[in-house]
C-alpha cells in the first residue's frame, strides 16, 4: 500500500502530501502504521499522488437584485440553487398542473432535534444577510385543510450571539408574515416562538389547491403587504424587528406541505 503524509506542525513549515515508505499488509490484510500528531495519513492502492489544487475563487459581491426563481431548471427532488433551508427540507417537485417545478416541503414529521435552539418549525432564508429595502413576492399554494405558509424579511441571526443559551439560536428573528387556510394572519417577530405584533384578515381565505400571489416590501421603517394584488396591510413601522436581513420562508408548525413558485426579489 503507498502511503503520504501532511504535516501541519512541522516546526513553522508544514509539508503536504509527501511520499512516505510503502506497507504491505499480511496474510489477514493487516497492517501497522505508525503516525505522528498533526498529520494526515493517506493509505492507498493508488500509486500516484499529489497535493490538490483548486481555481482561484470569485470575487465576493453582492447578491444580484432584481431576482427571478422559476425553479424550471431544477431537476426534481433536487434542492433549488441559493435557497438555504434551516429546519426542514424544501425540494424541487412536478406539479404537473400548469406551474411546472415548484418548490415543496417534504419533511412532514419533526426530527429529532440534537438541541433545543434546533426546536423550529420548518424556515429557510435566501439572498444576502444585507439586504434592506426590497419587495418579494412569490406564489404560494396551500394544499391541507389546515396548511400555513410564511414570508420575511430581514431575517436575521444578530440578535442571538449568546450561544450558552440556546434557545433562540435558529428561530430566525426579522418581520415574518405568517397565514393560513382560516384567512386569518399574524406578523411576528421571528420564525418560531415569536411575538406578534400585529394581526388580522387577509382579502380573502385562500383557497385550498389554488395558488395565490404574496408580497412583502420593506422601505425603511415601513412594511406593506398584498395578496393577489390586494392590500392586506400598509405602513406598518417595523423599525424594532431589525434593520438588513435576508428574505426568508417556511410553515407555522409540522404536517404542512405548501407549494410555492416564482420567488422574486426587487429592490425598492
Amino acid at each position: 500500500m503507498n502511503v503520504w503524509t501532511s504535516a501541519y506542525d512541522n516546526g513553522g513549515n508544514p509539508s503536504y502530501f509527501t511520499k512516505a515508505p510503502s506497507v504491505t499488509p499480511d496474510n489477514n490484510g493487516c497492517f501497522t502504521l505508525q503516525v505522528r500528531v498533526d498529520t494526515i495519513w493517506t493509505v492507498t492502492t493508488l500509486s500516484v499522488g499529489k497535493k490538490g489544487s483548486y481555481p482561484t475563487p470569485p470575487v465576493c459581491a453582492p447578491f444580484p437584485l432584481p431576482y427571478k426563481a422559476t425553479f424550471e431548471s431544477c431537476t426534481p427532488p433536487s434542492e433549488a440553487d441559493y435557497f438555504s433551508d434551516i429546519s426542514g427540507s424544501w425540494e424541487c417537485f412536478n406539479d404537473n398542473s400548469g406551474h411546472g417545478i415548484v418548490m415543496r416541503l417534504q419533511t412532514l414529521d419533526k426530527p429529532v432535534s440534537w438541541e433545543a435552539a434546533a426546536d423550529t418549525s420548518p424556515v429557510g432564508v435566501f439572498g444576502d444577510r444585507y439586504w434592506r429595502n426590497v419587495k418579494v413576492s412569490v406564489d404560494v399554494r396551500l394544499n391541507g385543510a389546515s396548511d400555513s405558509f410564511m414570508l420575511a424579511v430581514r431575517a436575521n441571526f444578530q440578535n442571538t450571539t449568546n450561544h450558552d443559551a440556546l434557545d433562540l439560536e435558529y428561530v430566525v428573528p426579522g418581520v415574518w408574515l405568517e397565514f393560513d387556510t382560516s384567512g386569518a394572519y399574524s406578523l411576528v417577530s421571528q420564525a418560531n416562538q415569536g411575538k406578534s405584533f400585529k394581526t388580522g384578515t387577509l382579502p380573502a381565505a385562500p383557497t385550498r389547491g389554488t395558488w395565490h400571489t404574496f408580497t412583502l416590501s420593506a422601505k425603511d421603517k415601513l412594511l406593506s403587504a398584498t395578496m393577489d394584488s390586494k392590500e392586506i396591510f400598509s405602513n406598518v413601522d417595523v423599525s424594532a424587528y431589525g434593520a438588513s436581513g435576508w428574505v426568508g420562508y417556511g410553515t407555522k408548525q409540522w404536517g404542512h406541505q405548501p407549494d410555492f413558485d416564482n420567488y422574486m426579489v426587487d429592490p425598492l
